[in-house]
C-alpha cells in the first residue's frame, strides 16, 4: 500500500492539539513507540539510502496493550511529499527480532516518540501529534492509498491551525536526528 506523508515542526504542541480538538478532530489513540531502523549499508545490492527497514515497539497508553510491526519502506516516488509503498507485517517480539539484527552484526539506529493519533469524519487524512526524543514536537498528516487532494486538504488544515507558511519536511525522523537532531 502506497503512504503519502509531510511533517511540520510545531513550537507548541499543546495549543495545536486543543485548536485540533476544537475543529471536530478525535483522539483515537495514545502510543509509545519506539522504532528500531536497522542499517542495511553494509549490505551490497540493497539500496539502503533509499528504503528503510523498520522494526517498531508499540505501547498503547489509553489501552495498554503492547504490539509490534516490521516495515518495509520503498523508495520515495516524489519529492513533495513523503510518498512509497510500505510493506508491514505483525511480529509478536520486536525487541528480540532488533537483537537478533544487532548480533548479526547490523547497526540500529533508534527512534523514540509520544505519539497521538487523531481522526476526523469525513477526511481520510489521519493527524500525528509526535514528541520525538532528542528531536522536539512535529504534527505529521498522513493518507494511506489515495493522495488525490492531501496536499490541498493538509495546507486548508495547517492554516486552521495557525501553521501556514510552515515548511513541510519529507524526512524521516531517523534522517533529521542523523543530521542533527534539535534538542
Amino acid at each position: 500500500m502506497m503512504e503519502f506523508e509531510v511533517k511540520v515542526r510545531v513550537d507548541d504542541l499543546e495549543a495545536v492539539e486543543t485548536k485540533l480538538k476544537s475543529l471536530g478532530w478525535v483522539l483515537k489513540e495514545q502510543l509509545l513507540e519506539r522504532d528500531a531502523y536497522v542499517d542495511f549499508t553494509v549490505c551490497a545490492g540493497i539500496p539502503a539510502k533509499e528504503t528503510a527497514f523498520r522494526i517498531r515497539s508499540r505501547v498503547d497508553l489509553l489501552s495498554g496493550a503492547v504490539s509490534g510491526e516490521v516495515t518495509f519502506k520503498g523508495r520515495l516516488v516524489r519529492s513533495d511529499v513523503k510518498a512509497r509503498e510500505e510493506i508491514n507485517v505483525v511480529v509478536k517480539d520486536p525487541e528480540k527480532l532488533s537483537e537478533a539484527f544487532t548480533l548479526l552484526g547490523f547497526q540500529i539506529h533508534t527512534v523514540e516518540k509520544l505519539r497521538k493519533v487523531y481522526v476526523s469524519e469525513g477526511s481520510k487524512i489521519r493527524v500525528f501529534l509526535d514528541r520525538v526524543k532528542g528531536l522536539g514536537d512535529f504534527i505529521e498528516f498522513e493518507v494511506l492509498g489515495d493522495v488525490e487532494g492531501f496536499l490541498e486538504e493538509v495546507e486548508k488544515l495547517k492554516e486552521s491551525l495557525n501553521l501556514s507558511g510552515r515548511e513541510n519536511i519529507v524526512k524521516s525522523y531517523l534522517e533529521l536526528i542523523l543530521e542533527g537532531g534539535n534538542d
